[in-house]
């Protein structure tokens, strides 16, 4: 099955190519198959107690009580793996958690869930060891690919910790990992109003100036209904496995909405097709215009 899944990330895209709609049943076969084995690692005070750098790592980021835990395990199929709270600051460590360790065919790497920032209930030692500890990460952690970046697209507001997150990427001076907004609970939230708030993140990123962050992909998602759980592990997957991924992680990264509002993309991309692994174009999908 793990020399499949490549081909499987082919089909999710065809099925948006033709708005075949996925259900719980599409959803729960592509975290059973990506993800075999899962579990916590390690709880993380201070960086030198991290775990050694041996896998790829991919980081879920954001302000307190955005729902990083809740996307972590909606992502891998578990119910209670990464510990969440409806209230504020329940993760006060950086958590560490491996997957598919020791199994022989599907690509190993880690998870990590880090402290919202923002926390206003926080004592000011504590919100400072966390922006250290952040920010140390994402410059010393050279096995980080990808940083998921959640903004809650309920709220459609840039707030000051996310500014300050963008803040440490940059300051981390480092062009070898990606930047992805997730704009969670996307399926609370009418298409217009999703598309007005990604385009209010598009100029903010673009203000913050660096490359990272002028190239920042935008998804939608949801913990909850599981939406973009298949273009979410696309985008884990092409940076984790060594298998071929042209032609399965499209050129503009794309979110899929189960009420057919197609795919995230950006407003400045006007071809309608795109060539395939076999250089033949295909339709492009209807677009919600929001990724960069």
């Amino acid at each position: 099955r793990a020399f499949a899944v490549p081909e499987a990330f082919c089909v999710l895209e065809w099925m948006e190519v033709l708005q075949v709609p996925k259900d719980s049943y599409t959803y729960e076969a592509i975290g059973m198959n990506t993800v075999k084995r899962v579990g916590l690692l390690r709880k993380v005070w201070d960086l030198p107690m991290a775990p050694e750098e041996c896998e790829p790592e991919v980081v879920f980021a954001g302000r307190s009580n955005v729902g990083k835990s809740s996307l972590v395990n909606m992502l891998v199929g578990r119910t209670a793996l990464a510990p969440t709270s409806s209230q504020p600051g329940k993760t006060k460590t950086m958590d560490f958690y491996s997957a598919n360790s020791g199994h022989p065919t599907l690509p190993r790497f880690r998870l990590v869930d880090v402290p919202g920032l923002g926390f206003a209930k926080a004592t000011r030692e504590m919100r400072m060891r966390w922006i250290g500890l952040i920010g140390g990460y994402f410059v010393q952690r050279k096995t980080l690919k990808v940083v998921f970046h959640l903004l809650d697209a309920s709220l459609s507001e840039i707030l000051p910790a996310d500014r300050d997150l963008w803040k440490l990427l940059a300051q981390a001076r480092r062009s070898d990992f990606e930047l992805c907004i997730c704009l969670t609970k996307a399926d609370c939230s009418l298409p217009s109003q999703m598309e007005r708030f990604a385009t209010q993140v598009r100029k903010a990123l673009r203000k913050e100036g660096s490359e990272m962050a002028i190239n920042a992909r935008i998804f939608a998602c949801s913990a909850r209904s599981k939406l973009g759980k298949d273009t979410l592990w696309r985008k884990i997957w092409s940076v984790v496995s060594d298998a071929d991924m042209a032609g399965i992680m499209p050129e503009n990264l794309e979110g899929q909405d189960d009420r057919g509002l197609g795919e995230i993309e950006d407003t400045d991309d006007k071809q309608r097709h795109r060539p395939n692994r076999q250089g033949h174009s295909r339709p492009r999908r209807k677009e919600l215009n929001l990724q960069l």
